[in-house]
């Protein structure tokens, strides 16, 4: 992950998952904000996948017409909402949540949550 934070606060970069322990394959990008030592930001990636037990990676359009005969529109891109803390050491942690639409008034119903750290090794952002 790298992230640039600009004057205002903003938050911005982008991300690459470890696709090997479950993470998504495709580069994201992330749009947030930091206030005092609270972080709050959005990772969007291009495309969901579905985890395999196996530990593949399939497209979610593709795990749908496979798996339930079923043609699916173009779906939006995967969001996930993260927030967390800023430390001293420049050490990040917190949580995330899925939300998936259509889940009801709260803007989605959970997909799923954990927890995440993130820690500086540069302070120069790096491709990604």
């Amino acid at each position: 992950m790298s992230l640039t934070e600009s004057a205002d606060h903003g938050v911005t970069g982008c991300v690459r998952d470890d696709a090997a322990r479950g993470g998504q394959p495709e580069r994201g990008r992330i749009v947030g904000r930091r206030r005092g030592a609270a972080v709050a930001f959005v990772k969007t990636m291009p495309v969901g996948y579905v985890s395999e037990a196996d530990g593949t990676m399939e497209e979610i359009g593709a795990w749908q017409r496979r798996t339930q005969g079923v043609e699916v529109p173009d779906l939006p891109p995967h969001r996930i909402h993260y927030a967390g803390e800023l430390a001293v050491d420049g050490t990040l942690a917190g949580s995330w949540v899925i939300r998936v639409a259509g889940g009801g008034g709260d803007g989605g119903c959970i997909g799923g949550e954990g927890t995440w750290t993130a820690r500086r090794v540069a302070d120069v952002p790096s491709a990604v």
